[in-house]
Parts: C-alpha cells; sequence; structure tokens
C-alpha cells in the first residue's frame, strides 16, 4: 500500500487529502500538520522554506514515497529548492486559474501574499491577509461575516488560491449561489495518482496526523470530517 506525504501550516491540506481519498481510497497519508508555525501566508519566504523543509525531512524519514505540499504558499516559495534538494516526486498545489479563465466572466483571485507576490496573476485579487488565521482559529467553519467587503455579488468566478480558502465553499455557495468556485484539489489528487501509478481499489487507507506543535486531534478529524460536505 503506498504511503503519501501531505504537509500543510494547518487544517487547509486537509481538504487536499479529502479530494485523494476521493480518488484513491486505498492509500495511507501521514499528514504533517506544521501548526506551530501556521499561517504561512504572514511569515518570510525564509521561514517559510525553512519550516517546509523540517517537515520534508520528516515525512522522507518515515518512508513517504511521495511528498505533497497541500499549500499553495509553501509551493510558490519552496518546490523547486524542495526538488533539487531530495530525491523524491513533490507535488505542489497551484491555484486553479487556468480553467477560471476558461469559465469565462470576471474572476477574483483569493490567495495568501507570498502566493500572490511568487505568481503575479493576471486577475483581479483582494487582500486575504487573515483569512487562514481565523479558518484555522474556528476549525474549519468560517462565519459568514468573514465573506464581507469581499463584493463577491460583482463576480462571475472566484479561485480558492489556498487550501484553507477551501472551508469557504459552503459559505460563499450559501450566500452567492451564482458563483463558480475553483480550487487546485482534485488537479493535485490526479497527479499524484499519476505519479504513483495507482488505480482505486476498495481497500480503505489510514490518514495518521505528526504535529510540530501542540497535538489538536480532535480539531484535525472534525475538520477533516467536515471536507466530505465541500468537495
Amino acid at each position: 500500500m503506498h504511503t503519501i506525504g501531505v504537509l500543510d501550516s494547518g487544517i487547509g491540506g486537509l481538504t487536499t487529502c479529502s479530494y485523494i481519498f476521493r480518488l484513491f481510497p486505498h492509500v495511507n497519508i501521514l499528514y504533517y500538520a506544521d501548526n506551530k508555525n501556521a499561517p504561512y501566508g504572514l511569515k518570510s519566504e525564509d521561514e517559510v522554506s525553512a519550516a517546509v523543509t523540517e517537515g520534508v525531512g520528516y515525512l522522507l524519514d518515515r518512508g513517504c514515497e511521495i511528498v505533497v505540499l497541500a499549500c499553495n504558499t509553501a509551493t510558490a516559495v519552496a518546490v523547486k529548492v524542495l526538488r533539487a534538494q531530495f530525491d523524491v516526486p513533490f507535488v505542489g498545489t497551484e491555484p486553479a486559474q487556468k480553467p477560471a479563465g476558461l469559465a469565462g466572466g470576471r474572476t477574483l483571485y483569493l490567495a495568501t501574499p507570498l502566493t500572490l507576490k511568487n505568481k503575479k496573476p493576471n486577475v483581479e485579487i483582494a487582500d486575504t491577509s487573515h483569512l487562514a488565521e481565523i479558518i484555522e482559529r474556528t476549525m474549519g467553519k468560517p462565519p459568514e461575516a468573514i465573506l464581507d467587503g469581499f463584493d463577491l455579488q460583482h463576480f462571475d468566478n472566484v479561485v480558492l488560491g489556498c487550501t484553507h480558502y477551501v472551508f469557504l465553499r459552503g459559505t460563499i455557495k450559501k450566500k452567492y449561489p451564482q458563483l463558480r468556485l475553483f480550487d487546485g484539489g482534485e488537479g493535485v489528487a490526479r497527479v499524484v495518482g499519476a505519479r504513483l501509478k495507482t488505480v482505486p481499489t476498495t481497500r480503505g487507507g489510514r490518514l495518521t496526523f505528526k504535529f510540530s506543535g501542540k497535538r489538536e486531534f480532535c480539531k484535525y478529524i472534525r475538520a477533516f470530517a467536515r471536507t466530505r460536505d465541500l468537495i
């Protein structure tokens, strides 16, 4: 049975795990929750790179065959360096800007400052500096007021350019059912399957947690259960 390492600064990467399990329920996932350094989006590039490298080292020491950076910020800052440093496949998380563009209409791009700095998207952006922090604090169940100030009624598409922001799906769809929402989770899952050359079986896999800071098993299990209603 394959073992996949998944890394994020908090609960956001659990949405990626849910996408992976939906397509490949037989794999095992070792989830490195770098909650000590959450959220990455407000840190410097050097801080993010050091934290991610430490987490990747842990995953590889535990025999993971492939590592998923389930974080748009970590991918933008560190994936090239990691690929040069370690001889294992890395799958990064890219914002779903292209499919949103193909959908037509006006698109709002929600992402952390570091992701935006590295990607420079040619679409309209919003200041989302503290969204991940709020979503982390509310265990993936953010209040509707979190959307105040984004003027979403004026858009056709929203790119959720942070894995934490996938937890906004239900809140956005409830208030703005006309919006088309895009995130990169399913694409990541398909790349993982292609890299491992694996096909789904009926056998169920296992999700195991490693925390860099305080152990938060109950919080993460509840957040992971919540992802089933989002994707």
